[in-house]
């Protein structure tokens, strides 16, 4: 016990190392091994708490998956397995409450554009993580289908749209009726029939 007083690792392992020493048969025994446990967990609370404290670090400045990452290499059965793993619950939590946060704003914008099957799609992405906002992006999920449908039924129904009629042909110009040939000069008179006979000397 007095090795175990200075609050050590190597102090701590010492006196672990005597109570061991303790015969099973003896009645001081049950009371070794709690005190070897109780010291065991000391020893493994001053090695992770670091660890612990720097994912905190991280996550106060906004980093919670380095935080997750680094609060999870405290191992299962260790002092501080459970504090880490609320921790790492935490984070995880808040993490999906923003993504599923995101998700629905965007799916929200796509059904106000009318683009109903995309707001779907996107919507469905909501994890059950966040039991409220899962619930609230299925209702939206609902009311978007049957948008959807109700858009759909009245596209079917609608008459189909009469062909738009042939443009009317411009009417043909006739084509401008040809000039009259020009009518043949009259040949003219000849000499002889202009002067009359001819007169001898």
């Amino acid at each position: 016990h007095r090795m175990a007083e200075s609050g050590s690792i190597e102090g701590l392992q010492k006196a672990i190392a005597q109570a061991e020493t303790v015969d099973a048969a003896r009645a001081l025994r049950q009371d070794a091994d709690t005190a070897i446990a109780q010291w065991t967990g000391q020893i493994q609370t001053i090695e992770d708490q670091p660890i612990l404290d720097s994912a905190l670090t991280l996550a106060d400045s906004g980093n919670l998956n380095d935080a997750i990452t680094k609060a999870a290499q405290i191992g299962e059965g260790r002092a501080l397995y459970g504090p880490a793993q609320a921790k790492i619950g935490e984070w995880r939590t808040t993490l999906a409450i923003a993504q599923n946060q995101r998700l629905l704003a965007r799916a929200r914008s796509l059904a106000g554009q009318t683009r109903l099957t995309e707001a779907i799609n996107v919507a469905s992405g909501v994890s059950s993580a966040t039991p409220a906002l899962y619930r609230e992006a299925r209702a939206s999920m609902a009311q978007w289908r049957s948008q959807r449908d109700q858009i759909w039924a009245a596209r079917n129904s609608a008459p189909a749209r009469s062909a738009s009629p042939a443009r009317a042909s411009a009417p043909r110009r006739s084509a401008p009726a040809p000039a009259p040939a020009p009518s043949p000069s009259p040949a003219p008179a000849s000499f002889d029939g202009y002067y009359g006979p001819s007169y001898n000397n």
